[in-house]
């Protein structure tokens, strides 16, 4: 069991945190919940100084080879917004939201770009989802489909929406909320639980279905060893294959689920969320936190939970 000496935590963040990413062992990126960008070494401790790119909050975001290929939305204002940003540039500060409302009203948004993005492009629906894989990267839009393109935005091919009809009776029941890499294709999600793998090649449907789930599915997390762990509120569902969706465990906790993580050594799923952590293995362990646990990341060998106020403490171990 690691040793509870807080020495290797690393100090708050400098501003509210939304979402932590993996560029490499040696680099992660951390995204504020105002659109703040700062990267962070091995040990997730602040290089440089933070800088606010994107003029509103970044509302999906992947590392696509060295790029930060990242979304702004604005709905009050209607305007949406794909950027890449080079990982090896420095960050700028850009323009800030009351510029983009000037700009809309006069017509001329669409000459606002992402600040140090090497592209940026309007879009024409909402961003539902967005992923990178093989070092391109997918995003699916509303009402639209789905969208896989090189770093470089060039298209690679598009599909139509993907609908599962047993779903349309159901408010967003089709809705794709979530698109992950699985075995070398493409795997997208519904809100209602439907489930389809896409050829990486060119779109094309290879297999998927429907799963009965508790709640509106809200995350999915995936490992070839732990297999599935899915989020609905404040249940979560476990499951070895999706063939076999009868064949599965739920368990409940006490708010929304904030971020999982496979752990190979103890062969269980490690969840933060709403003031609490567990540990589910075997048996199904679990402590109260003060805060709201986002991310769990391990630092030097010990796993570690990043609150939504900035601060990083200890996970629950066995």
């Amino acid at each position: 069991m690691p040793s509870t000496d807080a020495a290797i935590l690393p100090a708050k963040t400098p501003f509210p945190p939304k979402m932590l990413l993996s560029v490499s062992a040696e680099k992660h990126l951390l995204i504020g919940t105002n659109g703040e960008i700062i990267c962070l070494d091995e040990n997730f401790a602040s290089l440089g100084e933070s800088k606010t790119p994107f003029p509103s909050q970044i509302t999906k975001a992947c590392i696509c080879g060295d790029f930060l290929i990242g979304v702004w939305i604005d709905h009050e204002i209607l305007t949406a917004r794909l950027a890449a940003l080079p990982l090896e540039l420095d960050f700028e500060n850009g323009v800030g939201r009351d510029e983009i409302r000037i700009n809309t009203k006069s017509q001329s948004a669409a000459a606002i770009h992402v600040k140090g993005a090497i592209w940026s492009h309007a879009l024409t629906a909402e961003p539902l989802a967005l992923t990178s894989i093989e070092g391109n990267y997918a995003f699916a839009l509303w009402n639209r489909g789905v969208y896989f393109h090189h770093p470089d935005s060039e298209a690679i091919w598009a599909r139509g929406e993907i609908t599962w009809e047993k779903l349309s009776k159901y408010s967003r029941g089709n809705e794709l909320f979530h698109l992950h890499e699985y075995k070398g294709d493409i795997m997208a999600w519904s809100r209602g639980g439907g489930w389809a793998v896409l050829s990486n090649e060119n779109g094309d449907y290879l297999e998927g279905g429907i799963l009965e789930l508790p709640e509106v599915l809200d995350q999915v997390f995936y490992h070839e060893l732990g297999g599935w762990l899915l989020t609905c509120g404040d249940s979560v569902v476990r499951m070895a294959d999706l063939s076999t969706p009868d064949v599965h465990e739920t368990a409940k906790l006490a708010g929304p689920i904030g971020y999982a993580v496979w752990d190979i050594e103890t062969n269980s799923w490690l969840i933060t969320g709403w003031r609490q952590d567990m540990i589910w293995g075997e048996q199904i362990n679990w402590t109260s936190r003060t805060e709201l646990g986002i991310h769990i990341s391990k630092i030097e060998g010990a796993w570690c939970v990043l609150s939504n106020s900035g601060e990083w403490s200890r996970h629950l171990v066995q």
